[in-house]
């Protein structure tokens, strides 16, 4: 925390745009945002620009959407609660996840709702984006449980968790941990006794 004190310190004073030695060039957090070039001349690394986005922010704009691409999302209830630990709420959340409306372009292919968290495994459609899918489902979602257990307000966390998938052997081994989530948390003994998932395969 002292380094970036000392990082910010020099970068007011020279206003932004002054050479940096090669040791200060990782003299960053996750919250800092920075551009470097390196000078042809003498090695230096320049300070370009900087801005000071949020965790959250500095995630979105990390995020990359591609036609085709499978992602694996994870996805937190707001504070953890257990929303759908209520079988309607449940019910009226997972309608979502199979209506055309809120998937658009885009296919779920495996898919599971747990009480405080839900994964999905998707491929993204032409013309859709990664984070335009997560809020139009969060969206959709939320309002419906949110409708079933009378309350208002933010059902989901703000932040979530995805991993793009590279190869079909990636696709395979995510889907089964997608969808025994429900078994290896002792809720049911067989898979045919949870009724909020489902899989393309199955």
């Amino acid at each position: 925390m002292g380094a970036s004190r000392c990082f910010f310190r020099r970068r007011r004073k020279a206003r932004g745009y002054g050479p940096l030695p090669q040791s200060q060039f990782f003299l960053t957090t996750s919250h800092r945002v920075c551009r470097f070039r390196s000078s042809p001349s003498d090695g230096k690394l320049w300070l370009m620009n900087m801005s000071l986005d949020s965790g959250h922010a500095a995630l979105r704009k990390a995020r990359a959407s591609a036609f085709g691409q499978i992602y694996h999302v994870t996805l937190c209830t707001y504070a953890r609660e257990a929303f759908f630990a209520d079988p309607a709420a449940a019910a009226a959340a997972a309608r979502c996840h199979i209506d055309a409306k809120c998937l658009g372009s885009s296919t779920l292919l495996a898919w599971v709702l747990m009480s405080d968290h839900a994964h999905w495994l998707l491929q993204l459609g032409e013309g859709d984006a990664l984070p335009l899918f997560v809020t139009r489902l969060k969206c959709s979602s939320g309002r419906s449980a949110n409708k079933v257990l009378g309350r208002s307000g933010r059902l989901w966390q703000r932040a979530y968790h995805d991993h793009a998938l590279r190869c079909d052997g990636d696709v395979v081994a995510t889907a089964r941990y997608i969808v025994n989530n429900p078994l290896r948390a002792g809720l049911v003994q067989s898979l045919g006794q949870y009724p909020f998932w489902n899989a393309i395969w199955i």
